[in-house]
């Protein structure tokens, strides 16, 4: 994973997937991303179904906060197989819900407004959305998909050679840093009351 090897993460995540008593949802989201970052979109599809199998009926698709990032995951996967209609169509369903989440937490959005806008081909959006994001205290992605950094979102691939993508990469590396140096602080003295006093202003 470090080493950005997907393709051979996702290969063992699928066996870890197989194994009894593993966290069989978990994993299938997961393997999903994975294999996303490494191109294979039937098998980042298959495993995204077995997670949210809902996502696999007939019937209208139900998007609400639970299934949001998967709805946009599809999106995805469809512009990608050249049905740009049909990504067009989820993804327009899905920014009204997501613009309704906050911005952090468990259940907030993170980049997911951006991440449409970029899908939608909506450069100037994306980064307005990206910029109100970093100002409300977004400094990763783990906590909303699997790939944690924005360099390699495969939803902004369309925005990275942009001069104000690279910008937005430099400015939370300098974010993360400063955080990072503050943790490392506050491990030698002891003393986390700083830390935790500024993360609880956030």
């Amino acid at each position: 994973l470090l080493s950005r090897d997907y393709e051979t993460a996702t290969a063992f995540l699928i066996e870890l997937a197989k194994a009894e008593g593993t966290l069989q949802q978990f994993i299938y989201g997961i393997t999903s991303d994975f294999a996303l970052l490494s191109g294979d979109l039937e098998t980042a599809k298959e495993f995204m179904l077995l997670q949210n199998p809902v996502l696999g009926l007939d019937s209208e698709l139900e998007i609400d906060r639970f299934t949001v990032r998967d709805i946009v995951k599809l999106a995805y996967i469809n512009k990608q197989q050249g049905n740009s209609a049909r990504s067009i169509e989820l993804l327009e369903s899905a920014l009204p819900v997501v613009q309704e989440l906050p911005r952090l937490g468990i259940y907030g959005q993170g980049v997911r407004e951006a991440q449409i806008y970029a899908l939608l081909g909506q450069k100037d959006d994306a980064f307005a959305a990206l910029n109100e994001t970093i100002e409300a205290g977004y400094r990763t992605s783990m906590v909303y998909d699997n790939w944690w950094i924005l360099e390699t979102d495969p939803y902004f691939e369309s925005m990275r050679e942009d001069d104000r993508f690279v910008t937005i990469i430099n400015q939370l590396d300098a974010l993360n840093s400063v955080m990072y140096d503050r943790i490392i602080e506050a491990e030698t003295s002891g003393d986390w009351e700083q830390l935790t006093d500024l993360a609880g202003s956030t």
